[in-house]
């Protein structure tokens, strides 16, 4: 992907968690750091963009964190590289 451009994610949470708030986070120097926050949908679905300022690699994930009734649970990370624009 282009350096500038802008990543939409689209996923949904196992089983359907209506209205729960996801963190965004993505992977720098071996930790997980927040860049935001999104909300499901009545039926679990979610959508978020992300702007790719950095060039190199990033890797992405939502994740749940622990509530009253939940543990917390990460989802599965994606991968991509950020390059110049041509």
């Amino acid at each position: 992907m282009a350096r500038g451009a802008r990543l939409v994610c689209r996923g949904r949470s196992l089983p359907a968690l209506a209205r729960a708030k996801l963190q965004v986070q993505r992977l720098v120097a071996a930790r997980w750091t927040g860049i935001g926050a999104v909300r499901t949908t009545s039926a679990g679905r979610f959508v978020f963009a992300v702007p790719l300022r950095t060039l190199g690699g990033w890797t992405l994930r939502a994740r749940l964190p622990r509530t009253a009734t939940h543990n917390p649970a990460p989802g599965a990370a994606a991968r991509l590289v950020v390059a110049r624009r041509r």
